[in-house]
């Protein structure tokens, strides 16, 4: 879960803050690193669209409509889908992006909230002549980020999947005061390339690679982070039904991890997901077997297959 994953990152702050004093004092070794960092990740697939002043990165591949955009969980980057981006674009358009400050984009304003995300998502899109329909994808956070979507654009989306997505009652009232006292170490720590080297030379692994080394990721997931319960409160704010619109919610096996590593326990998610596949007629609700919450890297064939089922059901009426 998200909360959990940024522990984890403080974790692996705190054991690494102790060599700052060194890697700080060598100078010539900081810039070995950054430009091991430079040469290492270069910009991938996409294009840098300008939404306002700073540049998201989207990336589009395949052809046809309706058009699948898909949107990440907090604290990751488009790469996280890169196991089912290539299969979909057989079938129809397919973007993925990177929100403001995550991967290749440039930082963008605050507050980070699915109210500004909606927005600079759907400029993105016009501006990048994506035209709609659209069938949105958004796993965790970003689920809450493609609802809210689908309520203020509701004319422009023909279907969804979430994949083990967030539920805004687990947000509203968060405060998220927890994460800041980490962004200061957070930044230090990734532009020195700390994590960049450790992870070259197979100490540790991390996640969405390419932007977990970009200082401004930390300022983009704490952004996120700290604005949870106003984006909770405002997908509330819009939640309705969604009619006999195409829906299909995709939730991790809660029999194959553990409960430690979750912020609640399984009946609790289940049933926060089948609160979320209610909002249509038209839903369906599917376990992705021996999955854990990463369901995109775990079980892309389940995601593939519930997009493409989406999109024969907005193509036919059926």
């Amino acid at each position: 879960m998200l909360l959990n994953r940024l522990r984890g990152l403080g974790g692996l702050l705190l054991r690494f803050l102790m060599a700052l004093a060194v890697l700080a004092a060598l100078g010539a070794g900081y810039q070995a690193i950054g430009s091991a960092v430079d040469a290492h990740f270069q910009r991938p697939p996409g294009v840098l669209v300008d939404v306002g002043g700073y540049r998201l990165r989207l990336h589009c591949t395949g052809h046809g409509g309706p058009a699948v955009i898909l949107d990440s969980g907090l604290g990751s980057s488009s790469s996280s889908w890169r196991l089912v981006q290539p299969a979909v674009a057989r079938d129809t358009q397919v973007c993925s992006y990177d929100r403001a400050g995550s991967g290749w984009s440039d930082d963008g304003p605050l507050p980070r909230t699915s109210g500004r995300i909606v927005t600079e998502l759907h400029r993105l899109l016009r501006r990048a002549r994506v035209e709609p329909p659209y069938v949105l994808v958004g796993h965790s956070f970003g689920g809450l980020n493609v609802r809210l979507f689908a309520s203020e654009h509701r004319g422009e989306v023909a279907g969804m999947v979430l994949v083990d997505a967030s539920h805004e009652s687990l947000y509203t009232g968060h405060a998220g005061d927890g994460g800041k006292a980490l962004l200061l170490p957070c930044r230090v720590v990734v532009r020195l390339g700390i994590l960049s080297f450790l992870s070259q030379i197979h100490l540790i692994q991390t996640p969405d690679s390419g932007s977990f080394y970009r200082p401004g990721w930390c300022t983009a997931v704490f952004g996120e982070l700290v604005s949870l319960d106003v984006s909770a409160r405002e997908v509330a704010a819009h939640r309705h039904s969604f009619g006999h619109m195409p829906l299909i919610v995709i939730t991790r096996d809660i029999h194959a991890t553990s409960s430690a590593n979750q912020s609640v326990s399984g009946p609790v998610w289940w049933k926060l997901q089948t609160d979320v596949a209610s909002l249509s007629s038209r839903s369906l609700h599917i376990v992705a077997k021996g999955s854990g919450h990463s369901v995109p890297s775990q079980r892309p064939d389940v995601v593939v297959w519930a997009i493409r089922r989406v999109l024969s059901e907005v193509r036919t009426g059926k």
